[in-house]
């Protein structure tokens, strides 16, 4: 054999490590109509590819295939076409004009490369049913791709794409489309246009809005708009196909309307800015599997809840809940229940601790204390709404429309002994002098989402109380509240405040502080050091550009401090927990 032969010869055989490609995959490809070269450090799509169909041009490239060919049978008759192509994982910069001329071609599969364009022969490949672009630079797709109108699966997730041409429209059979971890800020009406897609990914990009067209999109299983910048989003009535429907992590203060969605299984609405969940949409859930409403300002669950008759996992982490119904004790499908980081007053926190079954339990057995019998007590203002008591000293005149309350009111709240009192949502500009009157039993006071500019000092005669919210209001300052010696558990989150009140340091018997999303700047460590029982202590997205070391001093089971411009520490370590941040914290006290 002549050495150039040979050379060629070896060359083919050689593993892609030097660059070249197996002679064996090009001839087992040209049997299969396969070929998988991903994952070989290749800079280009080699030459030996894009000519394996192709007779040898030189005398020492025909020696050097007729002796590759010795013992393979390999006759021309044997070969098929091309339909199969994986150059994934490597290092490809370019896509030659020349692919085209795999007009078989039904999958191309070029992920994880360099890419910062395609070919615009790209649209020639009119037999691709899946086209896979993900993880390069991408930042325009050719015109071209148009004419791929075949394709079923469109993978363009993590690259540059600022926009989706109005060229959707003409993927009639597409299936599958996933553009997630790009740029997009905004989506074209043709995207409803896809009657058959199933799959639609448009997670972590920018997107505000999207457009109404999205609910034409009749054959959708899976649509996640996971991360985005979402204040609202299209009704999804009408989309019976779909199954799961993501919306964590937006902008949200609405939920989805989603009747008509008779076979949703999956709801994530978690990192939004929800403040209700209302009957009449967990009605329309009734098929939901999994509901995650976690990190929102939801402070009710109603008992419409038990119409989900199949949830098996409910997350409702870190919102506002004081209390659950007590007929989710007979939700018996309910497998998990995520709780915490919520200033639950209604469950001990032994219950909660042991888990789902126990605390489904502890509610199962409180459904014999309601009281079946609602007793009138009082009448609210001159709307003649009825004062109601739906358990046993506790009254709530939550989403009232209430502005003030009249004084036949409190003679009324008087006269049942209240002990728990819940105004939120209503109107309130101030909590008046009146508070005082009912000293002698109230424990419970809730008071948020309301418009309180102050909180009148008449507040501190109620020496029983235990635990006070005060979140989402206009308040910058509070009165002195030394006298309640057996506050527990105070909250002022969503408010003005741009330190934390002084008073605050007062309350020895303190064990819960949640301050977070204020303007506060500073953390006054001694001030903290003054609260003997504090266990958790929550000042989230506030303005704190620096936490003191000596803070590492204090003994507490729940530290939450994200969410603000400090660098140190940094939010792997506060990823870690509690008590990783405060021995980090100890250990950088200077040493005397």
């Amino acid at each position: 054999m002549r050495r150039g032969a040979r050379d060629w010869a070896l060359k083919e055989r050689k593993t892609d490590s030097g660059g070249a490609v197996f002679g064996t995959l090009i001839h087992q490809a040209r049997k299969s109509g396969q070929l998988n070269l991903s994952n070989r450090g290749l800079e280009k799509v080699p030459d030996e590819v894009l000519r394996m169909y192709e007779p040898p041009q030189s005398k020492s490239e025909q020696a050097a295939a007729a002796s590759f060919a010795v013992g393979r049978e390999e006759r021309w008759w044997d070969q098929v076409d091309l339909t199969k192509l994986i150059l994934a994982s490597n290092c490809i910069r370019e896509i030659p004009e020349d692919l085209a001329k795999f007009g078989a071609l039904q999958v191309l599969d070029l992920h994880d490369n360099q890419l910062v364009s395609l070919p615009s022969t790209i649209g020639k490949l009119k037999e691709l049913r899946r086209l896979n672009i993900s993880h390069n630079q991408l930042a325009e797709l050719p015109g071209t791709v148009l004419s791929l109108v075949n394709l079923l699966q469109l993978r363009l997730e993590h690259n540059k794409l600022t926009r989706l041409e109005n060229y959707l429209q003409h993927f009639e059979h597409l299936e599958e489309l996933d553009v997630s971890h790009n740029q997009l800020r905004s989506t074209e009406e043709s995207l409803g246009y896809m009657s058959k897609l199933k799959k639609l990914n448009l997670s972590h990009n920018s997107l505000s809005n999207l457009p109404s067209t999205v609910s034409n999109l009749r054959c959708l299983q899976d649509l996640d708009l996971s991360s985005n910048g979402l204040t609202e989003v299209p009704s999804m009535s009408g989309l019976d196909k779909l199954e799961r429907l993501d919306l964590q992590q937006n902008k949200l203060n609405t939920l989805p309307v989603i009747s008509g969605c008779s076979r949703l299984k999956e709801v994530y609405l978690g990192g939004n800015e929800l403040e209700m969940l209302s009957g009449d949409w967990l009605k329309d859930a009734a098929s939901v599997v999994l509901l995650d409403i976690r990190e929102n300002g939801i402070t009710v669950i109603p008992v419409e809840i038990t119409l989900l008759v199949g949830l098996e996992r409910l997350d409702v982490s870190n919102n506002d809940i004081s209390s659950l119904p007590y007929e989710m004790g007979n939700m018996s499908s309910l497998k998990n229940i995520v709780l915490n980081g919520n200033p639950l007053r209604a469950l001990r926190r032994d219950v909660v601790q042991k888990g789902t079954q126990a605390v489904l339990k502890h509610l199962k057995s409180r459904i014999a204390d309601l009281d079946s019998s609602t007793k009138e007590i009082g009448a609210l203002s001159a709307t003649s709404v009825a004062l109601e008591t739906q358990f046993s000293k506790r009254v709530n005149l939550s989403n009232q429309k209430l502005t003030q309350i009249a004084q036949e009111t409190v003679d009324a709240l008087l006269q049942a002994s209240v002990e728990t009192l819940d105004l939120s949502k209503n109107q309130l500009s101030s909590l008046s002098p009146w508070i005082s009157q009912l000293q002698g039993t109230l424990s419970d006071l809730n008071a948020a989402h309301n418009k309180l500019a102050v909180v009148c000092p008449e507040i501190r005669c109620c020496v029983k109380l235990t635990r006070i919210v005060l979140s989402n209001n206009c308040l910058v300052d509070l009165p002195d509240m030394q006298p309640l010696l057996c506050l527990l558990e105070l909250v002022i989150s969503n408010n003005r405040f741009r330190h934390i009140p002084e008073t605050v340091y007062c309350l020895v018997g303190l064990e819960v502080l949640v301050a977070s999303d204020n303007q506060i700047c500073d953390i006054n460590v001694n001030g903290l050091q003054q609260l003997p029982k504090l266990t958790a202590l929550d000042l989230q997205n506030n303005d704190i550009q620096q936490v003191p070391p000596e803070l590492g001093l204090l003994t507490l089971r729940s530290l939450q401090i994200s969410g603000n411009p400090f660098r140190i520490p940094r939010p792997a370590l506060l990823a870690k927990g509690t008590q990783s941040v405060l021995q980090y914290l100890k250990d950088r006290i200077p040493t005397q």
